[in-house]
């Protein structure tokens, strides 16, 4: 069986280079748990943790694409580097997008728990509005609750 975890399937993946896509990588690592079936990895990080870990794809990515293209000169200079606020709270985090599902499905990586369950929301992100987020909603909720005395 070809054990390849996550971090080497998105190091080699093309699409890692439109930051649309990164961007949804980073959301559907947030707040849900991933099982790589051919690596036998769980895959569970915090919001802050998942933006590193696209950033660091994403430079990785960056610094080989150079080293290609000029083997000679310095890689250093000139690549520009993203770090986790790349990434971080950009919203939305647990959607899981159509083509991000579809991706992951591809590389044997399935949802074992999220927190929108098994079945997220078939909605388009630019759909929802900020208070349709569920921690906005659990949020007000517990905030209400406060207020109430309850």
């Amino acid at each position: 069986m070809n054990k390849i975890k996550l971090y080497d399937i998105l190091l080699s993946e093309p699409q890692m280079d439109n930051i649309d896509f990164a961007t949804d990588i980073y959301r559907s690592l947030c707040n849900n748990v991933w099982y790589n079936s051919s690596a036998d990895q769980i895959i569970q990080e915090s919001w802050r943790s998942s933006a590193a870990f696209v950033a660091d794809i994403r430079n990785e990515r960056r610094r080989k694409n150079k080293e290609m293209s000029h083997p000679k000169k310095s890689v250093i200079k000139d690549i520009g580097v993203e770090d986790y606020i790349s990434f971080y709270l950009c919203g939305y985090e647990g959607i899981i997008s159509h083509w991000i599902s579809e991706f992951y499905k591809s590389k044997d990586i399935f949802l074992l728990d999220g927190v929108y369950g098994e079945n997220p929301p078939p909605m388009a992100l630019s759909s929802l509005k900020p208070d349709d987020h569920i921690i906005v909603k659990r949020f007000r909720r517990l905030d209400r609750l406060i207020k109430l005395g309850i």
